[in-house]
C-alpha cells in the first residue's frame, strides 16, 4: 500500500514538471529558470516525503522530462537546480538556520548563472554578455558617450558580474521562500523565513563592510591593477548592497513599531530607490547594525507600550 502511494505521488510531481516543461516550450523559453527552480522544489518535495534515495530517482525522471520537454538551458542548468535542492534537504534535515540555507542555496545558482553565461552560452553560439555590451554601447552612443574609455568598459564588466551574482542570489531566495510556503502547507520539516530582528549584522561586520565601500570609492581614484580593481569593485559594491539591504530592514521594523505602519515604511523604500539617496542608505545601514538606530527603535517601541 505503502509503495503505491509513493509511486503515485512521484508519479503525479514528474507529470507537474512535464506540464511546466511544455508550458515553458510554448513560451519561448521565457520562463526557463522559473521552471528550474520549480523542477528543484518538487525534487525537494520528494526527498522530504520519500527520502533522499527517491529524491535521486525524481531527479533522474525530471532530468528525462527536460531532456525530451524542456529547452536547451533548461536541460543544461536543471542539474544544478537539482543539486541546489539537495543541499537544501540538507539543510533541512540538519536544522540549519533560515540565513545560511539561502546562502548555501543561492551559492549553487550564482555558481550556476556564471557557468551559464561564461561557458553552456558561448558553447552553444550565442554570447550574451557580447550582445548585452553591444545593446549597452549603442544606448551610450545615442546620449553621445562613448563606451571605449577604459573606466566605461571596467564598469560593464563590473555590472555583468554584479547582475549574475545578484540574480543567482534572488534565485536561491526565491528557491527558498517557495519552499518553505509549499512544506508548510503539506505539513512537513521546513525552515521558516527569518524575521526582521534576526537579520541585523553584528557591529563587526558593518565596520567591515563600511570599510570595503571606502576601498571601493579609493580605487576608482587610483591608477591600480586591473584585475585587483575588480576584486574590490565587486566586494565594495556587494558590502553597498548589504548595508543597503539593512536600512530596508530598519525601515520594515519601523513600520511594524509604529503600530504597523506600512504606508510609511513604503513611502521611505521609495524614496531610496532614487540612486542619490544610496549614500543615505549606506549610512543608515551602517548606524541600524552599530546600534544607534537600534536604540531609536527601542525608544519607540518604549512609547507604544
Amino acid at each position: 500500500m505503502r509503495n503505491t502511494k509513493t509511486i503515485t505521488m512521484s508519479a503525479m510531481l514528474l507529470a507537474v514538471a512535464g506540464a511546466m516543461f511544455l508550458a515553458d516550450r510554448a513560451m519561448a523559453s521565457f520562463f526557463s529558470t522559473i521552471v528550474c527552480i520549480a523542477a528543484a522544489v518538487i525534487v525537494l518535495i520528494e526527498i522530504m516525503l520519500f527520502g533522499y534515495r527517491m529524491g535521486a530517482v525524481m531527479a533522474f525522471g525530471i532530468m528525462i522530462m527536460a531532456f525530451l520537454f524542456g529547452s536547451t538551458y533548461i536541460l543544461f542548468y536543471m542539474p544544478l537546480a537539482i543539486g541546489g535542492a539537495f543541499l537544501y534537504a540538507l539543510a533541512i534535515k540538519n536544522k540549519t538556520g533560515s540565513l545560511p540555507a539561502v546562502i548555501m542555496t543561492a551559492a549553487v545558482y550564482i555558481v550556476g548563472e556564471f557557468v551559464m553565461a561564461l561557458l553552456v552560452l558561448p558553447l552553444l553560439g550565442y554570447d550574451a554578455i557580447g550582445e548585452l555590451g553591444s545593446s549597452v554601447g549603442e544606448i551610450f552612443a545615442a546620449v553621445g558617450i562613448d563606451l571605449g574609455s577604459d573606466d566605461l568598459i571596467r564598469l560593464f564588466k563590473i555590472s555583468v558580474v554584479m547582475s549574475l551574482a545578484l540574480t543567482g542570489f534572488l534565485e536561491g531566495a526565491l528557491m527558498h521562500l517557495i519552499s518553505a510556503m509549499i512544506l508548510k502547507r503539506m505539513h512537513l520539516t521546513y525552515i521558516a523565513p527569518s524575521s526582521p530582528d534576526s537579520l541585523k549584522l553584528p557591529p563587526l561586520y558593518a565596520y567591515g563592510l563600511l570599510g570595503l565601500v571606502f576601498c571601493l570609492i579609493l580605487v576608482n581614484s587610483l591608477a591600480i591593477n586591473d584585475i585587483i580593481y575588480y576584486i574590490v569593485s565587486c566586494l565594495g559594491i556587494l558590502a553597498a548592497l548589504t548595508l543597503i539591504f539593512q536600512a530596508y530592514v530598519f525601515i520594515l521594523r519601523l513600520g511594524m513599531v509604529r503600530r504597523r505602519n506600512y504606508g510609511l515604511s513604503f513611502i521611505a523604500v521609495m524614496v531610496l530607490l532614487f540612486p542619490y539617496s544610496l549614500a543615505i542608505a549606506v549610512i543608515a545601514g551602517f548606524l541600524y547594525a552599530t546600534g544607534p538606530l537600534e536604540r531609536y527603535l527601542d525608544t519607540q517601541r518604549s512609547k507604544q507600550n
